[in-house]
């Protein structure tokens, strides 16, 4: 471009100082407009290069060379003209000449080569030259030939130094290219950083060297609330929350004016007072290895904080949860069982330590009694993503066998696919479950029992009745009498089946007493020698400070008769009985173990013998009624299901303990009680009265069992009282309200239709006051005591009854003799 306007400045003092503007203005202003449009194209050529020379360096040179050499032409072909019309302007033509050959050797300079460089110089020199020659004179000669030697001087120049200029002259010429783009780069990129500072959500802080703002970018602005106008020249001191000491700010200072970064988070204060937290970093700006300031770059951490804080109290909320939860839960990883966390609930259940379930599988423990319900549980989840109610056997760490329910789900941790399983242990429920099925079923068949044997005992009064009736009135030498015992003996027998099915039913009539357990065991023990045998010892081993009990000594009789069978029937080759009493102290444990048992403080019977003992089968029915492992034909099945009967109905427990070619134990516990034993005989046991006939006093006799009624009737009737009958307490209380008849005695029976016995006497107290009452059942007290109006303690004959012992107890109540009341619970 500067040789254009060199070129433009000659042209202009041709048009002052010659009549080159009034004689040829079209040529001036044609060369002079070439000459400016070639400097033009040489500029737009410059900048074409500056752009495209990394891209394309061959043709941005061919464009910028060809700009530059079209000026040759132009200029050349004006200056050998011009000496043409001016031949005698010496001062014109030395001019043109001059910068011809200036601006020949200027230009030969930038030539890539001394071809090149030559075509340049031929092109711009020549036409001077040969003009000059033309005109004729020796002036012209001398100034061509004076041209000729510097055309030789400068391709001389030009063939020796081409390389050096040529690679001084593109590099002079690149540098101010390049140059003017560095510039124009820096400044875009100034543009650009300027704009990534000032749009950034981080917010950068330039401070000066003493800490004062120089610059804040608008995200400071925002998260601060302060304009930037309000900061600049301030010190930060007033973005201060008072939650960091000066330690804090004196050791993060000390940091950066030792030309370090520091890096970490801390607390400011907004514009309103409000508190956020920042993180980031601050570092100081260096000029020449001088700290001249201190840029901070941070951002506003609040939220995350927040939203961190809150997932860490929910997985501390979690944690609690899981740790502290009663039910068993575990996590493992779907793809190898590996237990991951374990609750600890889990360990308590399963008896495991931690250290000894976690990081491993399920299988390195031989937790799962079936691993093919496990793979099973596997599959399921991998196939449905959950399991309900599974239910499983696990082995705990002493070896025990438990059974649970595993409910599972399919879960996500940290990218891995993992198991949560909750489970519960249902061994202890499943227990109870089986308790109350079989306590259920024993109250099904004790109720079907005993509503049979009530109707069977009623047949086995008449029966018993009517055959001791007819005895009485045979000769002892007649032939039937024998057959007469027969049938009474076959009715006691069938008598004492139905009083153990009452026994079992807890409906048999009993007379608890305050006995001594161990005078009871001692006296029974001849009765219990000759049962098992001589090739069977018992040994009884006393608690000689044993508590009373409260029982029925006849139905305890009973239970060691039974026991005693029983292990006869065990032991067939010979062997020993041990029987002992204590005291002893039930807990809950030992009650959930050792069902029907409840906790308490008990006297103990203890039963053991040497047999066969019993599989956990046998064990399961021992006391259901009929139940026997006997021949048929050698058991009726009922022993020890009266003993669970009569230890029941006494307030007690049984458990019992065996195992096969072990022997079997029977634990019996009776409550204990405070109260002094009893030196009182049973009623009914020895209680025989010489007198037992009536002197006609009236007894109203009321049973819903006609043929029971007319046996009662007719044994009173002929032992000299004046009986009357009714079927039904209705009946028996129109009576009394229509007749005035006396009434010395009501001999009723206890459960009838409609109206009970005990209602039956309370309305027949108000109707005939003082009126003395019997009552007949074959129910145990706790039946009774359950219909209202029975007096207590209760005056009570137990069905099925003699003629004798029935003669005996209404002597004794309308003769007010000596007799024991049965005491009914509360």
């Amino acid at each position: 471009m500067s040789g254009a306007l060199v070129y433009f400045v000659v042209l202009t003092v041709l048009a002052i100082a010659t009549p080159y503007y009034s004689e040829h203005p079209v040529l001036l202003a044609l060369v002079g407009s070439l000459t400016f449009l070639s400097g033009g194209a040489r500029v737009i050529a410059a900048w074409y290069l500056l752009q495209t020379w990394a891209a394309a360096p061959n043709r941005a040179r061919l464009v910028f060379f060809c700009t530059i050499y079209a000026t040759f032409v132009v200029w050349g072909t004006f200056c050998g003209w011009t000496l043409h019309l001016y031949g005698g302007q010496w001062t014109a033509m030395f001019l043109l000449l001059t910068t011809a050959a200036l601006a020949g050797g200027a230009s030969s300079s930038l030539a890539p080569s001394i071809r090149l460089a030559f075509c340049c110089l031929t092109i711009l020199v020549l036409p001077t030259a040969i003009f000059a020659v033309s005109l004729g004179g020796k002036r012209y000669v001398g100034l061509g030939f004076v041209t000729a030697l510097y055309l030789g001087f400068l391709l001389a120049q030009a063939r020796g130094n081409w390389r050096e200029f040529w690679t001084a002259s593109v590099a002079a010429e690149r540098e101010k290219i390049r140059g003017s783009a560095e510039r124009r780069r820096a400044e875009m990129e100034r543009a650009s950083l300027v704009a990534a500072i000032e749009q950034t959500a981080e917010e950068i802080v330039i401070t000066h060297v003493d800490g004062s703002l120089r610059y804040c970018n608008p995200s400071f602005e925002h998260g601060s609330g302060y304009s930037r106008s309000e900061v600049v020249g301030r010190n930060p001191r007033f973005l201060k929350s008072g939650k960091h000491d000066d330690a804090f700010y004196r050791e993060l200072w000390d940091t950066i004016t030792k030309g370090e970064a520091w890096a970490g988070s801390f607390t400011n204060r907004r514009k309103d007072g409000s508190l956020y937290e920042v993180e980031g970093s601050i570092s100081p700006i260096f000029n020449e290895k001088r700290i001249t300031g201190f840029v901070s770059a941070r951002h506003d951490v609040t939220q995350r904080l927040k939203a961190e804080e809150a997932l860490r109290k929910s997985e501390e909320r979690f944690s609690k949860a899981f740790r502290s939860s009663p039910v068993a839960i575990t996590i493992c990883a779907l793809s190898d069982g590996r237990y991951l966390d374990v609750n600890d609930a889990f360990l308590e259940m399963t008896g495991y330590n931690r250290i000894n379930i976690v990081g491993r599988t399920s299988m390195e423990v031989g937790l799962w009694v079936e691993p093919d319900l496990q793979g099973a549980m596997i599959r399921q989840l991998q196939e449905g993503g959950r399991v309900s109610r599974l239910r499983m056997k696990f082995r705990t760490a002493t070896g025990h066998v438990r059974e649970g329910d595993v409910s599972a789900e399919r879960i996500e941790l940290d990218g891995e696919t993992c198991v949560l399983a909750i489970t519960e242990d249902m061994t202890n429920a499943l227990k109870l479950e089986a308790q109350l099925l079989q306590a259920q079923k024993m109250e099904a068949v004790g109720r079907l029992a005993g509503g049979i044997a009530h109707d069977f005992n009623n047949l086995l009064g008449v029966i018993m009745g009517y055959t001791q009736l007819t005895r009485d009135h045979l000769s002892s030498d007649e032939p039937s009498v024998k057959n007469l015992d027969r049938v009474t003996k076959a009715a006691e027998r069938a008598a004492a089946l139905t009083r153990q099915l009452l026994a079992f039913s807890r409906q048999q009539v009993f007379f608890p007493r305050v006995l001594d357990l161990n005078r009871v065991v001692n006296e029974a023990n001849q009765m219990l020698q000759r049962i098992v045998g001589e090739d069977i010892s018992i040994s009884f081993k006393p608690d000689e400070s044993l508590d009373p009990v409260l029982a029925d000594e006849g139905q305890i009789e009973q239970i060691l008769m039974n026991l005693a069978v029983n292990s006869r029937d065990a032991m067939p080759k010979g062997g020993s009985i041990f029987v002992e009493t204590s005291h002893s102290e039930l807990d809950d444990t030992y009650a959930r173990e050792h069902p029907p048992s409840k906790p308490g403080r008990y006297v103990t019977l203890s039963f053991s013998d040497t047999g066969c003992g019993m599989d956990r089968e046998t064990m399961a029915h021992v006391f259901e009624p009929f139940y026997t492992t006997k021949e048929p034909g050698k058991g009726t099945g009922l022993g020890l299901s009266t003993v669970y009967g009569i230890v029941e109905q006494s307030q007690g427990c049984v458990c019992v303990y065996s195992e096969p070619a072990k022997g079997t134990t029977f634990k019996i516990h009776f409550p204990r009680i405070s109260q002094p034993a009893e030196n009182v005989e049973p009623l009914g046991r020895s209680q025989e009265n010489s007198e037992v006939a009536g002197s006609g006093e009236t007894i109203l006799v009321v049973e819903d069992d006609e043929s029971l009624r007319q046996f009662t009737v007719s044994i009173l009737s002929s032992a000299g009282y004046r009986v009357l009958e009714a079927e039904s307490a209705e009946v028996a209380m129109r009576f009394a309200h229509d007749s005035n008849e006396p009434i010395d005695l009501l001999l009723t029976d206890v459960i009838m239709p409609a109206i009970s016995g005990g209602e039956l006497s309370t309305c027949m107290q108000e109707l005939r006051p003082g009126l003395k009452t019997l009552f007949m059942s074959g129910y145990a007290p706790e039946l009774i005591a359950r219909h209202g109006g029975i007096p207590r303690p209760v005056d009570l004959i137990e069905k099925p009854f003699s003629s004798r012992s029935l003669l005996v107890r209404v002597h004794s109540i309308l003769y007010n003799s000596p007799d024991i009341a049965l005491k009914l619970p509360a």
